[in-house]
């Protein structure tokens, strides 16, 4: 049962539906992994510990830098050269003082995530880089657990959704992936001036069918399809990112995260591609396609060419 104190802080949430309590203490036991403080990690965990999820691990390596802080508002001036993990954990606390925090000042290890993943109800990968994604990706797969993951770059956005049900994050690489440094607007990564776009290869491995199936509008592939390799290197001090996108995105993933711990549906296996012209606006989704060359899944058959399911718009 929730204290009177809940009932007042989260008043508004109890009010959209009759099942609101039960929903609110779904959030209040619910145990979430968050990989990267940087500009999603930052915005996704400060909704997260605003909404009563009770308890959370966070990981990051980095101390916060100039650079930083026009899209992660979780720092101040004052924080640069600080551990981002020990300014998260302050201020976090300071915002919500319920939830319980975990703070590691570094990427986390296949130990510590193979210690913690059967503990957990969700793993959120805000990080910035190839190898940490592969990683999380393999044991979430060993371990049975969802994972939810998001990336910006340029004026890009995409969001993954993987139940372990169906395809895998390394599915969309189309075939076996050397884990070479990439990234993008995340918060996990050794050297913050050479993030890279993962997304220039998102769905490579059906990119030839999207482009096939309908026009440019249709699916984010459909300019043509890259060769299943790693991602292109492309950073951000040649694409740039917006900061604006950077907060629409992690306000995406943190929706879909609390309707997931809430009991709600939502899209997964999935990835969702955010753009911006006259015909749309918003994340559209798109299934994800089984690779058979997988070396995580092991898949044994691809599935049907994506074809878009929905679309997500951020407008208020």
């Amino acid at each position: 049962m929730l204290s009177d104190h809940e009932f007042i802080r989260y008043s508004r949430s109890l009010m959209l539906g009759e099942d609101g309590e039960q929903r609110q203490l779904a959030l209040r036991q619910s145990r979430v992994l968050v990989i990267g403080l940087g500009g999603l990690g930052a915005q996704l965990t400060t909704s997260l510990v605003a909404s009563g999820v009770g308890q959370l691990w966070l990981f990051d390596p980095d101390r916060v830098e100039l650079s930083n802080l026009p899209r992660q508002p979780l720092y101040q001036s004052a924080d640069i050269g600080r551990y981002k993990t020990d300014v998260a954990l302050k201020r976090l606390a300071a915002m919500n003082p319920a939830p319980a925090l975990h703070g590691f000042r570094q990427a986390p290890t296949d130990t510590q995530l193979l210690e913690l993943l059967p503990t957990l109800d969700l793993v959120l990968d805000c990080s910035d880089n190839t190898s940490t994604r592969l990683q999380l990706n393999r044991l979430c797969r060993q371990q049975h657990k969802p994972l939810m993951s998001a990336a910006v770059s340029g004026q890009q956005a995409q969001l993954y959704l993987v139940s372990q049900q169906g395809p895998c994050y390394q599915c969309l690489f189309g075939g076996p992936l050397t884990a070479e440094a990439s990234g993008n607007e995340a918060g996990t990564n050794t050297d913050n001036n050479t993030k890279t776009n993962i997304g220039t290869n998102i769905g490579a491995n059906t990119g030839n069918a999207a482009s096939r199936k309908g026009s440019q509008h249709d699916h984010p592939r459909s300019s043509g399809a890259l060769p299943n390799c790693a991602p292109a290197l492309q950073n951000c001090r040649t694409l740039g990112v917006d900061p604006a996108l950077v907060l629409l995105a992690a306000q995406q993933l943190a929706w879909l995260a609390l309707q997931y711990l809430q009991g709600q549906q939502v899209p997964w296996d999935h990835y969702g591609f955010y753009r911006h012209d006259a015909s749309l606006l918003g994340f559209r989704l798109y299934p994800l396609a089984a690779e058979p060359a997988c070396a995580c899944c092991a898949a044994s058959s691809a599935t049907s060419p994506p074809a878009a399911l929905a679309d997500l718009f951020t407008g208020t």
